[in-house]
């Protein structure tokens, strides 16, 4: 029998009840003193040295690796730095066009200032959509010129030179086009990474059948297990896959790996043998067997956009979250959003609804035909080429 997952992964924080309290309380008025002291700037007429801070967010950062592209095309000789978190920094280690990645001490305010003042920016962009944290950070980063998101209800921009209103009517990628477009910059790229460096030859895995789809079925950080699809469902997946002589590989967190275990099992008393549990591979080495992959189905999480911007037929597999707002971006992507009136509703990540079985009204049908498609468009490229032999 299978029960859904209760373990938190690293990105709880963000929804952490706790964290939001002292963010909100403590972070608001601390920006809005430092919105009366300090008068808005005009934008540099020279841009060269550029800083962007994401401190979450698997996923969100690998959609910033558009924003990373544009930048780069419009400002070739410009010097990129992205700031994160802990969380993901392995994620930011995956963009190309940076000239440095760095990992900000959060619990550090000390350490965290002069980590930032090593750094002179001509332009500071903080691409958190509610974090007051963020606002202070693009603060005391002294930039010539500071942007960051007005978001309904979070009292966060009084400190940036320029605020950009933040929708929850369009894609979060949208959003982070908005802040590059305030510089005065074009900005239309897709998600895009550059290939993994690690050789699938060497990781953990190795399969009889050179066709292999992904399976991601755990979504990490705050009440990941609303966002998770009902584990009985995967089994049956599988089945179809097995059908179409595709093997499996089970990818996860650390975390992830007795439930994946679990999974496999079930899915080899069904007749399903060619299963793979990966989960506690490094993000970079899960990155070089999604690359590989003839296709990944995903709950919504990071290796959802890797996939998408790996150019790696994927299928997103959506309840609380909607597609629209948060659904992979690329030319082979599709999306499975919940039937339910009412589901995907979730905006910044953390206003869920107990009430909405969001996940339980997805059917197996309805993510097998999404694939369907994807997989025959693979299957006559690979035919063509002779890709497989």
């Amino acid at each position: 029998m299978f029960t859904r997952g209760t373990s938190q992964k690293p990105g709880q924080e963000r929804g952490s009840l706790t964290f939001r309290r002292l963010d909100r309380y403590a972070g608001i008025p601390l920006i809005a003193t430092l919105g009366l002291f300090r008068s808005a700037r005009e934008k540099p007429s020279t841009i060269k040295r550029v800083g962007l801070l994401k401190t979450a967010g698997i996923g969100d950062t690998i959609l910033l690796s558009a924003i990373v592209n544009d930048l780069r095309r419009a400002i070739p000789d410009a010097h990129l730095v992205l700031f994160t978190g802990a969380e993901n920094h392995a994620a930011g280690l995956l963009l190309d066009s940076l000239d440095a990645v760095v990992k900000l001490p959060l619990k550090n305010p000390v350490a965290l200032r002069e980590r930032l003042r090593q750094y002179r920016f001509d332009a500071f962009l903080d691409f958190g959509p509610w974090p007051r944290i963020n606002a202070l950070i693009a603060a005391m980063a002294h930039a010539q010129y500071t942007i960051g998101f007005r978001t309904a209800g979070q009292y966060r921009h009084y400190a940036y030179d320029l605020a950009v209103s933040h929708s929850d009517q369009q894609h979060e990628l949208e959003n982070y086009r908005g802040i590059v477009r305030a510089l005065g910059i074009k900005t239309s790229s897709p998600p895009a990474l550059r290939s993994p460096l690690i050789p699938v030859g060497t990781l953990p895995f190795s399969s009889s059948d050179t066709r292999y789809s992904v399976f991601h079925l755990w979504p990490g950080g705050f009440r990941s297990n609303l966002r998770e699809w009902p584990a009985e469902r995967w089994v049956t997946l599988a089945q179809s896959f097995r059908r179409e002589a595709i093997s499996i590989v089970l990818t996860g967190a650390p975390a992830d790996r007795e439930k994946n275990e679990v999974v496999r099992d079930e899915m080899r008393r069904q007749g399903v043998e060619d299963v793979h549990n990966v989960a506690g591979c490094s993000l970079a080495e899960t990155a070089a067997i999604v690359a590989a992959a003839s296709i990944v189905v995903s709950v919504n999480t990071g290796v959802m956009h890797i996939a998408a911007a790996l150019g790696i037929p994927v299928v997103g597999v959506h309840g609380p979250t909607n597609s629209r707002r948060w659904g992979p971006v690329g030319p082979r992507a599709a999306s499975v959003n919940a039937p339910l009136e009412g589901c995907g509703y979730l905006n910044l990540g953390f206003e869920y609804q107990d009430a909405l079985d969001c996940m339980g009204c997805i059917s197996v049908d309805q993510v097998w035909l999404a694939c369907a498609p994807l997989l025959q468009e693979c299957s006559t490229a690979s035919d063509a080429s002779s890709a497989w032999t």
